[in-house]
């Protein structure tokens, strides 16, 4: 029994750290969403790659820089935003609340007869849920930051150009 115990114990403490991840992953893009927004508020510069005055007449390298600059703040703004979008997956389990009206009466069911081994099915679902939602959020992560970094090389840039 005490394996059988030790196996739902860790099968808790996955979902608990996926379930972190996940918060982990929405504060990330929090950050980034943050700054971009402080980036856009406090430089002229930044704003200025939406205008068309700056395109008109402007040498071939500040047109490419701004156009990389604009490309890239808003493909990482579309990111982080997409990170924290509400996930919905088909399926589900007790664990998401999202799904507890399908499966409130199997769970009552189930603690009626005693049988950890739904519990232990519930988890498994949840922790399948979760893996994915994470593998989503941190692919969303990664671009957003990447996205972010390419910007500020094209900022700087511009504002050598100056």
């Amino acid at each position: 029994m005490a394996v059988e115990d030790d196996y739902f114990d860790h099968l808790k403490e996955v979902n608990r750290t996926f379930y972190d991840q996940v918060r982990g992953a929405d504060q990330k893009a929090a950050y980034i969403f943050t700054f971009m927004l402080a980036l856009l508020i406090w430089s002229s510069e930044a704003r200025e790659v939406f205008t068309v005055h700056r395109y008109v007449g402007a040498p071939p390298l500040v047109i490419g820089l701004s156009a990389i600059a604009a490309v890239s703040l808003l493909t990482a703004a579309m990111a982080a935003i997409l990170v924290v979008m509400p996930r919905r997956r088909a399926g589900g389990s007790s664990l998401f609340w999202g799904n507890w009206d399908a499966v409130a009466g199997p769970l009552k069911e189930a603690e009626a007869r005693g049988d950890l081994g739904f519990l232990k099915e519930e988890y498994r679902t949840n922790i399948t849920h979760l893996s994915a939602i994470c593998r989503t959020k941190y692919r969303l992560v990664g671009l957003a930051f990447r996205a972010l970094a390419v910007t500020l090389v094209a900022h700087f840039a511009l504002l050598a150009t100056s």
